[in-house]
């Protein structure tokens, strides 16, 4: 193998390219998104690698690389991979197939870093695959057209530049999941107000990331996975964060079907009767694709209104016989305050709304609490999902 002769250590070049991507002026809103997680230089992986927060590099193959090469994977890593959340957003294409969710996903990165056309700072090294006719598309509609490919019969790529490492990501304790998403968000954000300050224009697909357009219900079903509670076998591969700091060290649960699921649907004045209508299709729908052993139905507004359970056998006429009732106005700490009083124990809450609270999101404690949302709202508590109409 080839080494590129440099003064510098592997670690060291890295952070050089870093420091000169952030000062480039198309990439200063990557500066953020940079020094999101941890760097490690490791032989584990032949290439490059990520978790979706950590990134992983052989001092061997930075060696290999002249620096546009190096920008280009660390872009591909830090402004793609991680950036998108690719490890867990599009989870369900990794469990239909996994080589087209790889290639999918890289696809999308290598065509914006080949759309710079600046091949003097940023290029792409020979492995990362690149066609034009993906320009403008994201990883989902890119794998069905890959799909359609394979079954076909026409060959599909097998290789990459990168690995991604879907297991360690659904390893990461769900106390990290939840602080990697915020820490992600976050910088974004950072990125974006520090670009323009620069007079920069943001690009689009990243104005997009605060407001993700992809399948709701798969991402939603693949976030509530995270949560399962079948708890068939507890492990202290990856002990609970939450009691090391008291020096007790507990095991995390491993289970393979979610037990009590309870959907908190908002019917306030401010969510009309075609709102309404969209709700209770949702929760049909969610029911079928994650089939929890146990449902709790809670129709709220200023108070809760309508409470039901179902069983696994009886969700499937969920739409035909649920009873939603108008709650008035809209103060969600009654949710908080009737699972605690009822004694629901869910393993997880998924509240339906339109993200106008008349007041507090409410304390969950321990208990996961995923939004759906009608609007751009961000819930200050908990995991945000947009709920497309």
């Amino acid at each position: 193998m080839y080494t590129m002769p440099s003064p510098y250590t592997p670690m060291q070049r890295i952070e050089r390219m870093k420091v000169s991507m952030i000062n480039n002026h198309r990439m200063a809103h990557l500066a953020g998104i940079l020094m999101i997680g941890n760097l490690h230089i490791t032989r584990e992986y032949p290439t490059a690698a990520t978790n979706g927060r950590d990134v992983f590099f052989n001092p061997e193959f930075v060696n290999t690389l002249t620096d546009p090469e190096l920008r280009a994977v660390l872009y591909h890593e830090y402004g793609g991979h991680i950036m998108y959340r690719h490890l867990s957003t599009f989870r369900h294409l990794y469990k239909e197939d996994a080589q087209l969710a790889n290639v999918a996903c890289d696809y999308v990165i290598n065509q914006v870093i080949a759309d710079m056309n600046d091949p003097m700072f940023i290029c792409l090294p020979d492995g990362g695959l690149q066609d034009d006719k993906y320009r403008g598309l994201d990883s989902v509609q890119v794998f069905n057209m890959l799909k359609s490919d394979k079954d076909s019969g026409k060959p599909v790529p097998n290789d990459s530049m990168d690995t991604h490492d879907w297991d360690g990501a659904k390893d990461i304790d769900e106390d990290d999941t939840a602080d990697t998403k915020q820490e992600i968000e976050s910088a974004i954000r950072q990125g974006v107000v520090a670009s323009k300050l620069l007079g920069n224009a943001t690009p689009l697909d990243v104005e997009r990331m605060l407001n993700p357009s992809v399948p709701w219900r798969e991402a939603l079903r693949d976030l509530l996975t995270t949560f399962v509670a079948g708890h068939d076998y507890a492990t202290y591969h990856k002990p609970k964060r939450r009691w090391l700091s008291q020096d007790m060290l507990m095991p995390t649960h491993r289970g393979d079907a979610m037990g009590t699921l309870v959907i908190a649907a908002d019917m306030s004045y401010s969510i009309d009767s075609a709102m309404q209508g969209v709700f209770i299709s949702e929760i049909a729908s969610l029911c079928e694709l994650v089939r929890p052993e146990r449902v709790d139905i809670i129709y709220w507004g200023s108070s809760v209104v309508n409470h039901e359970t179902y069983d696994r056998s009886q969700q499937e006429e969920i739409a035909r016989v649920t009873v939603p009732k108008c709650g008035g106005g809209t103060d969600v700490t009654c949710v908080t305050a009737y699972i605690e009083a009822k004694d629901l124990n869910p393993d997880c809450v998924v509240v339906l709304t339109d993200g106008y609270l008349g007041g507090s999101w409410g304390e969950w404690g321990s208990v996961p609490v995923v939004w759906a949302m009608t609007t751009d709202r961000i819930a200050k508590v908990g995991t945000t999902i947009r709920l497309t109409m």
